[in-house]
């Protein structure tokens, strides 16, 4: 497996990229985090890129913010290749709005998953709950490694422009996934929750599921605010384990 990552610039810089590093489109991943959160330039940009790699599988989602090479930044298109040499990509979409999250996993589980199944790569839009969607995922089997996140909208708080894409289908409503099957792969996994304690030490005394109500008995939206102030939500977007309840 080998990944190269490009900021995107326009389709010339981006068709210089892919012929000066070689890429070929056969067993060829192509993920896209873009900051730019209009459904006409993300069709521009899958459609360029489909033109230049017909064979590849092209799967990509809106962003809150985006890393490219160990570096974050705001408001830019990160694209990325992954190339495989032994791995077969099968990618999926599932429509949906919410309405059953657990069974939106569930869906795409069937689709994707097989024997050979080592990991699947998934985007949702904002409205479906993360927890059904892994649980409904893991329910046709819970061995394969998950990544992938919900849609962002670049911190507008609107939470309408935000988009997922599987090749030049864009949508603001479901689930999009790539498997990667293979005999030989391996799939590890780790992650990083950045938390840094500051502060007094606080408890949650009242929650459902992954949803904050109370803390210290109060509103979580007024606990965060005495903490954060005015920069409320904006920063706490920024935060891992963000779910606050304002009402």
């Amino acid at each position: 497996m080998k990944v190269q990552n490009i900021i995107y610039q326009g389709e010339d810089e981006l068709k210089a990229f892919i012929e000066n590093e070689e890429i070929k489109d056969n067993n060829l991943l192509v993920q896209i985090f873009t900051g730019v959160c209009n459904k006409s330039f993300i069709k521009k940009v899958t459609a360029s890129i489909k033109s230049l790699l017909p064979r590849a599988t092209i799967i990509g989602t809106t962003t809150a913010g985006e890393i490219i090479n160990g570096e974050a930044r705001e408001n830019e298109t990160v694209i990325s290749f992954s190339s495989f040499s032994r791995t077969r990509l099968e990618s999926s979409f599932i429509s949906g709005n919410g309405e059953d999250s657990f069974e939106l996993g569930r869906k795409l589980g069937r689709e994707l998953i097989s024997d050979s199944t080592k990991a699947i790569i998934m985007f949702s839009d904002w409205s479906n709950i993360q927890d059904g969607v892994l649980d409904g995922l893991n329910s046709i089997d819970d061995s394969v490694v998950i990544a992938g996140g919900k849609a962002g909208d670049n911190f507008e708080f609107a939470f309408k422009n935000n988009y997922i894409f599987l090749n030049e289908r864009v949508s603001a409503h479901g689930l999009v996934g790539v498997a990667l099957n293979s005999s030989r792969l391996k799939v590890y996994s780790d992650y990083n929750l950045g938390w840094q304690k500051i502060g007094k030490k606080m408890q949650v005394t009242k929650s459902e599921g992954n949803r904050v109500y109370e803390i210290d008995g109060k509103s979580a939206a007024i606990s965060m605010r005495s903490i954060w102030a005015k920069k409320l939500p904006n920063d706490c977007l920024r935060l891992p384990g963000r779910n606050f309840h304002s009402s």
